[in-house]
């Protein structure tokens, strides 16, 4: 069928088809050529998108894991506090009430310089003073 086509065809038309065919031939492949290079484009856009995801999911985790250890070490220093708070308050119930009315003030002042200095001790021995100036 082919060759009686060309058969049928003067040279100077085969010529023009040939022409023809090579254009439609070198449109395909710049089209192939473009389209390859505008997925290939996306696709690197992609791949960059979900490493940036990766990224962000390990430093949400990181965050989350850093929350819950403050949160931890938050509840455990009020439940320090509030120790002292209570060993603080019974100690100047009983400074108030053993001495002579007068003097209750002045053991008061002495009172809240040994238990800042006992708090401050407490901080520097369990270390919590260092991390937190650090």
């Amino acid at each position: 069928l082919l060759l009686s086509f060309s058969l049928s065809l003067s040279p100077r038309q085969l010529r023009a088809r040939c022409t023809q065919l090579e254009k439609t031939v070198r449109w395909w492949s710049d089209c192939t050529t473009t389209w390859r290079d505008k997925w290939s484009c996306i696709r690197n856009e992609r791949n960059l998108a979900r490493d940036e995801l990766k990224r962000t999911k390990a430093a949400l985790a990181a965050a989350e894991r850093e929350i819950g250890q403050l949160a931890g070490r938050c509840d455990e220093l009020t439940r320090k506090i509030s120790r002292l708070c209570s060993v603080g308050s019974f100690c100047l119930r009983q400074l108030v009430t053993t001495n002579a009315p007068g003097t209750g003030t002045n053991y008061i002042n002495q009172f809240h310089y040994i238990t800042a200095n006992i708090c401050e001790q407490k901080f520097v021995e369990s270390g919590t003073l260092a991390q937190m100036s650090g």
